[in-house]
């Protein structure tokens, strides 16, 4: 075969396909119907087959299509369903059941392979039962050595026909043609070594492979793109098994695609993989190219690639040229050049794409390498989500750092999100430093390149980007800061001052685990109890910090103080806490921190006038509580008054007396039943055997027979200060008569009472003592 270094003429000719394989169906199970049973031939030699090796055109028992019927000349279609040959060979009948009986004299008939239960109507331009053409989202065509055509049939390569007018006592018989049109490459080694093919791209000026609804009614047939599963302008042919080529000599290869035409000033690209690495020419057409369905279109191509001379600049430090894809591996950082070298891609993202950015290119030995600047957008690789492919993660030091992805299927978007999916999955394709990137995702707009701004298109050169890599070791250390860990009260909050970093964090003393997302720290919490927390703060392709410890001990929960206006009460939320406390009367700051020989607490505390109170609560092993503070203001209503009257003068009380009195000292003097006589003396006391609460008036009634006398009365409530009262009388004639001398206090007192007498000239005669006072009870 004569041997050519550039595309040969497109050749166009018809043949009958190899290869056949049972129905892989995209859909749900199968509806078993009932119906009327019918039968139908198809035939021809341009028809779905079984494969021997060569050019014979069977249909293998067992295959389905779908058949549809239409009254004659009518667009109103019927889908009957899925019709099943019976037997093997070029022309079978197929067997199944009709939707409904034929009552006009003649129908129109359609069939197509592979079946779809989907497929209700031969004119589907988008509803819903789409066919895969050559290549789909889950893999590549695969020829299986060289020069086969055993891959050229099955649920990839469609097939469909239509007979018209046919009466309705007549068994249809319908020729079926195929939907695809086949590229047929042959490869001439140009080399000087055998080479042994791996893998050929084929990329048109339009998709040329993916799901479609297929309209076969129509002349020519239409494809429609499925839009939301899978097409791409770029057919795939991946080789297995393959023989070594020995120089001079050629193989064939074959890959099926959707028919179309290519126009004049069109640019289509051939890449072909082999030892020696990539080779991809392209060729502008001097007039349209047709490839029509059912027809072989050759293309000759010579492959003469050398072997690669420039070795990865391992021991150098910069940023360099990347020749091969093979020098790319994940974790690496690159930027993305246009390939003339004088735009890299900005690291700021517009709302569809980004701009370029000034740099320079200078020649080093054999290798390009790139100088930038602070606005360049720097990228770390992932592996992407398919394999050979890599994710560019936007390295710009904060939290918004993003993937770039493909972003849609109808415009040139190029976005950045936090997802990393097949849209964001780049494959790169890149021969002797140029090259270009694809998405492996879904939309079809996916081949990312420069176009005055850096987006995605549905297609372009193969040469239009070039990769830059940094080599050597990256100046600015990429080590996350060690996270903090503060506790207030017992909230513990954990914090990094590096962005973008996610932490991790136990509270048993463990190491936490960057792979457990249920140790994924979110927001502070809670403890209960003492704990030792450890936190570590990682981030994609920084280095992990330092694990840090801090042993939280649990604050006690700080007391409540709560009153009624005649009782307190206070309470711990701590289990266990015991509660201590410290009054006032005179006020909070009375009650000197850290309190002195406080009570403990056990229940309400009854009060009889305002009363101040701070508490705090204690438990071995935490931190004791804060110290809280509390007004109890005093409102009781009315007080009630409680009186004695005394018999003799050893403070002895009648029985209607509400409360009696225990002696400190007696007074000496008359015995007159019914006082309490001192006479000349200080000092007679006694001391109430009751406590009175909240007391804000005692009334003491005394006698005399003199003529006249003076003194005092001293009264002190319970650890209050002492009141004094001068006593005095004058009767001139030294008959009876009773005095009072009253206590009127500014704020209420509790407690027991005290009452002193003294006399500085003669004596008196304590009658009664009445207090007015909220509560009267026994001592506790």
């Amino acid at each position: 075969m004569k041997r050519m270094n550039y595309f040969g003429a497109l050749a166009v000719a018809a043949i009958a396909f190899a290869g056949c394989n049972k129905v892989e169906q995209s859909i749900e199970n199968k509806v078993e119907k009932s119906g009327i049973p019918f039968e139908f031939v198809a035939s021809g030699v341009e028809t779905k087959t079984t494969s021997d090796g060569y050019n014979a055109t069977l249909w293998a028992t067992g295959d389905e299509v779908n058949l549809f019927h239409a009254v004659a000349g009518s667009t109103t279609y019927v889908s009957d369903g899925a019709f099943e040959a019976t037997a093997g060979g070029a022309s079978v009948t197929f067997s199944g059941t009709l939707a409904s009986a034929l009552t006009e004299d003649n129908y129109d008939w359609y069939a197509i392979y592979p079946q779809n239960d989907n497929i209700t109507t031969p004119a589907n331009t988008g509803t819903k039962g789409y066919v895969t053409v050559g290549s789909s989202a889950t893999g590549n065509q695969v020829q299986d050595g060289n020069d086969s055509k055993l891959h050229l049939a099955g649920t990839r390569i469609p097939v469909a026909g239509k007979v018209l007018g046919v009466a309705k006592d007549t068994k249809p018989s319908i020729a079926m043609q195929h939907l695809v049109s086949v590229i047929c490459v042959h490869l001439v080694n140009g080399t000087s070594s055998p080479i042994t093919v791996s893998e050929i791209s084929f990329t048109g000026t339009e998709d040329i492979v993916g799901t479609y609804f297929i309209d076969f009614v129509s002349s020519p047939v239409v494809y429609t793109p499925s839009g939301a599963k899978y097409v791409s302008s770029t057919a795939t042919l991946s080789v297995t098994g393959g023989a070594a080529i020995n120089p001079g000599n050629d193989a064939v290869f074959y890959m099926a695609v959707k028919p179309f035409t290519a126009p004049k000033g069109g640019t289509i690209s051939l890449s072909v993989t082999a030892d020696n690495g990539a080779q991809v020419r392209q060729k502008v057409l001097a007039a349209d190219a047709v490839f029509l369905p059912g027809s072989l279109n050759s293309l000759i191509f010579t492959y003469d690639k050398s072997a690669s001379s420039v070795a990865e600049p391992t021991s150098k430090t910069g940023w360099y040229r990347v020749e091969s894809a093979t020098w790319l591996t994940a974790g690496d950082r690159v930027a993305i050049v246009n390939n003339n070298g004088t735009k890299a891609m900005s690291k700021v993202q517009k709302t569809n794409n980004r701009d370029g950015v000034d740099v320079t290119i200078n020649a080093e030995d054999d290798y390009k390498k790139l100088t930038i600047n602070d606005n360049v957008q720097q990228f770390i690789l992932e592996n992407g989500t398919e394999a050979g492919s890599f994710a560019f993660w936007c390295d710009n030091g904060d939290e918004a750092s993003k993937y770039i992805f493909a972003a849609s299927s109808s415009n040139n978007h190029l976005k950045s999100s936090f997802t990393l999916d097949a849209n964001a999955s780049f494959t790169p394709s890149i021969i002797e430093g140029l090259g270009s990137l694809t998405a492996q995702g879904l939309n079809s707009h996916k081949v990312l390149r420069y176009n005055n701004l850096f987006s995605c298109y549905t297609s372009a050169s193969y040469d239009n980007i070039s990769l830059y890599k940094y080599y050597g070791t990256w100046p600015d250390a990429m080590v996350c800061a060690n996270p903090t860990i503060s506790q207030s009260v017992n909230t513990v909050t954990i914090e990094c001052t590096s962005p973008g970093v996610t932490i991790y964090y136990t509270t048993d003393g463990t190491n936490p685990d960057k792979t457990n997302n249920e140790q994924k720290y979110t927001h502070a919490f809670n403890i209960t109890q003492p704990v030792t927390v450890k936190a570590i703060a990682v981030r994609s392709h920084y280095t992990d910090s330092e694990i840090v410890s801090k042993d939280c001990s649990v604050n006690v929960a700080t007391p409540v103080i709560t009153f009624t206006g005649t009782s307190f009460s206070i309470s711990c939320a701590t289990e266990g806490a015991t509660i201590y406390y410290k009054t006032s009367t005179v006020g909070l700051s009375d009650i000197v921190e850290p309190l002195e020989s406080p009570v403990t607490y056990s229940a309400a505390v009854p009060y009889f006038q305002t009363t101040y109170v701070k508490a705090y609560a204690v438990k071995s092993g935490y931190t004791t509580s804060a110290t809280v503070s509390q007004t109890c203001t005093y409102s009781a209503g009315s007080p009630n008054t409680y009186s004695c009257t005394f018999t003799n003068k050893s403070w002895a009380t009648n029985a209607a007396s509400d409360f009696s009195w225990t002696s400190g000292k007696d007074g000496a003097g008359f015995s007159n039943n019914g006082i309490q006589v001192t006479t000349n003396s200080t000092g007679a006391n006694a001391t109430t055997k009751k406590v009175f609460g909240a007391v804000s008036q005692v009334i003491v009634t005394y006698n005399t027979n003199a003529s006249k006398g003076a003194g005092t009365l001293e009264l002190k409530i319970g650890s209050n200060n002492t009141h004094t009262e001068n006593w005095a009388y004058s009767t001139g004639t030294g008959t009876s008569a009773n005095y009072t001398c009253t206590f009127s206090l500014s704020s209420a007192e509790s407690g027991a009472i005290k009452l002193t007498a003294n006399t500085t000239q003669n004596s008196i005669y304590i009658v009664s003592v009445s207090v007015k006072a909220m509560t009267m009870s026994n001592p506790e």
